[in-house]
């Protein structure tokens, strides 16, 4: 059981990280991004 969570847990940070690093790449106008606000 314990297993399984821990693998929906790296699942969910490794599809976070995909979407920080596409949302990066692409690099939409302020406000228009869901992730936290952009520092600087």
């Amino acid at each position: 059981m314990f297993v399984v969570l821990g693998l929906a847990v790296l699942v969910l940070y490794g599809v976070m990280a995909v979407r920080m690093t596409v949302v990066a790449r692409s690099d939409p106008p302020p406000g228009r991004s869901w992730s936290a606000p952009t520092a600087g």
